[in-house]
């Protein structure tokens, strides 16, 4: 991840909330961006206090859903895990992190940057997130083939095919519920890869804000002997990027006589997570995000970078 003057600090060993075996000795965490740095931490205690500045406390409703993935991912057989290894998609079954802090997320957000795809806070700190980043933070494939989405007619007959009641048309798509149904029978065959691989995508790497699978998903699983040549990093980036260029369009909603934030799609947690060392996907757990964002809580962070 390209920076400005200054990179998130390391953390190593049980300081990064490893514990125990000799392995843990040496790796690193790289920690989260800017409002992880004791330095930035001082300066924002110390930051003029206008309301002006003060970031409320947002929330946004999101599909992303590490907790899900975690769970399904425990309940797994071997046999299944061994599927999945298959596919491409082996590091998704490491995911440890079962949280998503919104508040946390939204803060990111509102300082990505569209066009350069980097997190801007003010001109020297910069962190310009590639496909490269991607595949370290995720564990995912930075292929030459392009992820195909044109849902074309045999894409869609296939998942019906395999999905359907007999002729019976999928009215709402793939739901988690089907899915789920699928990986409780145990069954490590072309069927069960074809729901991970859609679970994957539609709850965690690129989801949208609804409960089904995106039918531009079908075409990326039509012939499971592709989809590990595939650039699933550089797609799940600019999936990213386009649906939190959506979010910044939208306005809250009112419901109920409340204001009701409007959805996020996207792999969000992305945002969170930074890019040394071995795939992150695996070494970032909810303790060690925890710690982290705690530091934000005890000294009422705020932001002293105005728009």
């Amino acid at each position: 991840m390209t920076t400005g003057k200054k990179r998130p600090r390391v953390v190593q060993g049980s300081e990064a909330g490893v514990e125990g075996s000799k392995a843990a000795v040496g790796s690193t965490h790289t920690k989260s961006y800017l409002f992880f740095l004791d330095a930035y931490q001082k300066k924002a205690k110390a930051a003029n206090k206008s309301p002006r500045f003060i970031i409320a406390k947002p929330v946004f409703r999101s599909r992303c859903s590490p907790l899900k993935l975690v769970k399904v991912n425990e309940a797994l057989t071997k046999e299944q895990k061994d599927a999945v290894e298959r596919v491409g998609f082996g590091l998704m079954l490491k995911l440890k992190c079962r949280m998503l802090n919104r508040e946390f997320i939204s803060r990111l957000v509102k300082h990505f940057n569209l066009v350069t795809k980097s997190l801007e806070f003010g001109r020297v700190w910069v962190y310009t997130i590639t496909p490269n980043d991607v595949r370290r933070a995720l564990g995912l494939s930075c292929g030459m083939i392009a992820v195909p989405t044109d849902c074309e007619d045999h894409h869609f007959e296939h998942i019906r095919k395999m999905f359907g009641k007999g002729k019976k048309p999928l009215k709402r798509g793939v739901t988690f519920a089907m899915m789920q149904q699928i990986f409780k029978t145990g069954v490590a065959d072309v069927k069960f890869q074809t729901s991970y691989m859609l679970f994957v995508l539609s709850f965690f790497l690129c989801p949208t804000t609804k409960d089904v699978a995106a039918t531009n998903f079908y075409p990326s699983v039509h012939d499971l002997l592709q989809t590990p040549t595939y650039a699933w990093a550089e797609f799940v980036l600019d999936w990213l990027v386009k649906e939190i260029a959506k979010y910044k369009k939208r306005s809250a909603k009112v419901v109920g006589g409340k204001k009701d934030s409007v959805g996020i799609a996207g792999c969000v947690l992305l945002l969170m997570v930074g890019s040394e060392g071995e795939p992150m996907i695996q070494s970032w757990t909810t303790k060690l995000i925890k710690e982290r964002i705690a530091k934000e809580e005890t000294l009422e962070l705020v932001d002293p970078i105005s728009e």
